[in-house]
């Protein structure tokens, strides 16, 4: 527990309003009415959490089309929870023409029969692999390992998210009994429930540099919360924890480090080595549909990947130089699934 007592509440503000989240909420609203007015061009990209690296990219992909002026095709990125919530409304009629898939939930539901339809419904299929996601294991100093997490409690930000889903199959992996996960209703809630010791642990599976964790060292500018993050780091996860993970998982992720070139508040000295999970660009199958609207689709879809590959060095953010962008570079025989048809030419 931070040794300095805290005021949740101002702590919350502070860090939400740092975040600008009631601006970025304006925003989202004001492009999905544009995008109403005009459904024909506007074409929907599922990404994730507003914190989340996954709608970063999906707004530097959007503004990068909208800039290139690329056949009137516009962009808009979508907050979602994650993986399962993409998939869903994808499936459902929304306009919802591609977005980004977790692997190891994706395996996860193939594994559990949980939804067949990645292979009997054939709506979705890969575009692309995307980039890796580091697993974020924020703690007080007290818990040192994974295994001092047993019976703890840890927070997982909003229900049914990508963190939540791979916390659970990551510490069944490793024989880490958590005591219960903790549901809030945002991220910030689930950060200040951490820094008061309401929690044990921020399971935050996230592209680094992850936003939320960035915010911490523009607060420790501020005199009143200097001393924030003396008492926490990141949970490292070892080598030896990494062999631990069975082979149905193994293929969905690889090692990670975290660093002060990630985080400014970090110690400069040490290296956090970490997990990562692998990621893909899902598109809906529209070339099944023969009809104007699917054939305008599926081209738009070639178009906007088109424009990445031959643009890929122009993109701000890291991560994307991590994409895989042709078919045979990439090993996919242990999720069984088509690439899509609408990209073929691309390629």
């Amino acid at each position: 527990i931070f040794s300095v007592q805290l005021d949740e509440d101002k702590l919350k503000e502070r860090i939400e309003s740092l975040f600008n989240t009631s601006s970025i909420q304006k925003k989202i609203k004001i492009e999905e009415d544009n995008c109403n007015l005009d459904k024909n061009n506007c074409i929907g990209l599922l990404t994730g959490p507003i914190f989340s690296t996954n709608y970063i990219i999906g707004k530097e992909l959007s503004t990068s089309i909208a800039v290139s002026g690329v056949n009137n095709i516009n962009i808009l990125s979508k907050v979602t929870k994650g993986t399962k919530d993409n998939y869903n409304t994808m499936n459902s009629g929304e306009n919802a023409a591609f977005g980004i898939f977790q692997a190891d939930i994706i395996k996860e539901l193939l594994i559990n029969n949980k939804t067949r339809e990645f292979n009997t419904k054939n709506k979705t299929s890969i575009i692309c692999q995307l980039y890796t996601s580091e697993f974020h294991i924020f703690s007080n100093k007290i818990n040192k390992t994974i295994f001092d997490l047993n019976d703890k409690l840890i927070s997982i930000g909003e229900a049914d998210n990508n963190s939540q889903e791979t916390a659970k199959i990551f510490f069944k992996e490793l024989g880490v009994k958590i005591k219960n996960y903790i549901i809030e209703i945002s991220i910030t809630d689930a950060l200040v429930n951490t820094l008061c010791g309401r929690s044990d642990a921020l399971f935050i599976v996230d592209a680094k540099p992850s936003t939320i964790f960035q915010l911490l060292y523009k607060l420790k500018e501020e005199s009143v919360y200097r001393n924030l993050t003396n008492e926490f780091h990141f949970i490292p996860i070892s080598e030896e924890n990494f062999n631990s993970l069975t082979e149905k998982y193994k293929d969905c992720y690889k090692k990670s480090q975290i660093s002060y070139q990630d985080y400014k508040w970090l110690d400069d000295k040490f290296v956090v080595p970490t997990i990562a999970v692998k990621s893909f660009m899902f598109g809906f199958n529209f070339d099944r549909y023969n009809s104007e609207y699917g054939l305008n689709r599926c081209r738009q879809l070639n178009i906007i990947f088109d424009h990445v590959r031959k643009n890929i060095n122009t993109f701000n953010h890291p991560k994307w130089k991590e994409l895989i962008i042709d078919h045979q570079d990439l090993n996919l025989n242990w999720i069984n699934i088509n690439f899509n048809k609408c990209i073929f030419s691309y390629y």
